[in-house]
């Protein structure tokens, strides 16, 4: 039996397991245990996923989609080929066997067996391949939604590119998983830049795929480019090179009143909440004298303890047993109300998001085989605040 775990759609509904009637394997069935996860996301998602043509050696020889999955254990084809003028189905010889389907927890018997394939590059190329893959009535959905605009394809004008419609939208023929995508994989990548495309070189040909951002990405507002200009105008660069960054204020902060009052009442409640807790009292004591001893903080001078132009900041801690560097961070609480039911957060202009969409970070993952991960310690704590700004985030 081959059991498929399948996810066409983010908006799929969730069903409870149910057992598959008649599904013990026969003499002659091939068990096999697989796993395959496709995500089918919705329209307003346009990512460029690594496709290529392949010539696949039936009594045809017809060329099929093909899309390099490397975080999928199956090889999968179907053998409802639309491409060609005649529009003929893949003629292969088939094994028997069993496969189960399931897609969000349920499960969907299909016997349509197993075949043996050969494929080579849609040009001219000595390299021929290999593969036992499962038969099934379909893959995944079209990828793309909708045709990109023929631009993208001008970007890769001058390479033999694995896909030349990579930018169409089209349905896939053959899913092939890691066992033959990465050694497809001759390591070359081609980096147009941030929000572009990348090209990779394979035994296919380059190709494409997308890592950044989507291509229908949504327009800034008028507000994310105020904040965007604000940045631009202000932000400096030190005699050390660290940034030096004024808070985007949209509104004088002299509107929320008196902030220290309520940062006295929360420091308050924190130290008794402490006294019961000696070892967390200690890590937090322990944060703050870091705090000094590397100048993230610094104390008020007497000549401005009373400076009216400055904004109070509660705060408190947040234990993470997990953490192999800081079990216990204090948070300093900007988005704490005062008087006028306004906090500091409310004040500022709100920029654009600068991370990419989740799914685009999960797809980085299923490209290559190898992944880094790191953690930048303070990595915010580098970007200073300007000198006229310090005082809008005074802590007790």
């Amino acid at each position: 039996m081959c059991q498929i775990l399948v996810a066409y759609s983010v908006n799929a509904p969730v069903f409870s397991p149910a057992p598959i009637p008649g599904s013990e394997p026969s003499e002659n069935s091939i068990v096999v245990d697989v796993t395959s996860c496709i995500s089918d996301v919705g329209p307003d998602v346009q990512t460029l996923l690594c496709t290529a043509l392949i010539q696949v050696r039936d009594i045809w020889d017809q060329t099929c989609r093909y899309l390099l999955d490397s975080g999928s254990q199956a090889l999968l084809i179907t053998i409802h080929s639309k491409r060609g003028l005649k529009k003929r189905s893949l003629c292969l010889a088939k094994r028997k066997g069993q496969c189960a389907y399931i897609v969000f927890g349920r499960i969907r018997s299909r016997t349509n067996g197993l075949a043996e394939i050969q494929f080579t590059s849609h040009f001219p190329s000595q390299n021929s391949f290999h593969a036992s893959v499962y038969v099934i009535n379909k893959i995944v959905g079209m990828i793309l939604h909708h045709d990109l605009d023929t631009s993208v394809r001008e970007l890769f004008g001058d390479i033999s590119l694995a896909d030349p419609a990579f930018y169409k939208s089209g349905p896939i023929d053959v899913l092939l998983g890691v066992d033959l995508t990465l050694p497809l994989l001759k390591g070359q990548t081609l980096l147009l830049g941030k929000d572009k495309p990348f090209a990779i070189c394979s035994e296919l040909g380059w190709i494409i795929g997308e890592l950044d951002s989507a291509p229908c990405a949504k327009p800034l507002t008028s507000s994310e480019e105020d904040c965007e200009d604000h940045f631009v105008k202000t932000n400096s660069r030190d005699e050390n090179g660290r940034y030096t960054v004024r808070l985007p204020f949209h509104t004088s902060p002299t509107r929320l009143g008196n902030t220290k009052q309520n940062a006295i009442r929360r420091l308050f409640s924190v130290e008794y909440h402490l006294l019961s807790f000696p070892d967390k009292c200690k890590l937090y004591r322990n944060f703050m004298k870091e705090y000094l001893d590397i100048k993230h903080i610094e104390l008020v001078t007497d000549s401005k303890i009373n400076n009216i132009k400055s904004l109070y900041l509660p705060h408190h801690g947040v234990v993470r047993n997990t953490s192999c560097t800081t079990k216990l961070r204090v948070v300093f609480d900007a988005s704490s109300k005062t008087s006028p039911e306004l906090s500091p957060n409310d004040l500022f202009k709100v920029g654009p998001r600068v991370q990419p969409e989740l799914f685009l970070i999960l797809i980085q993952f299923r490209l290559f085989c190898v992944v880094i991960c790191a953690d930048v310690e303070k990595m915010f704590r580098r970007i200073k605040v300007h000198e006229e700004d310090v005082d809008w985030q005074r802590i007790l």
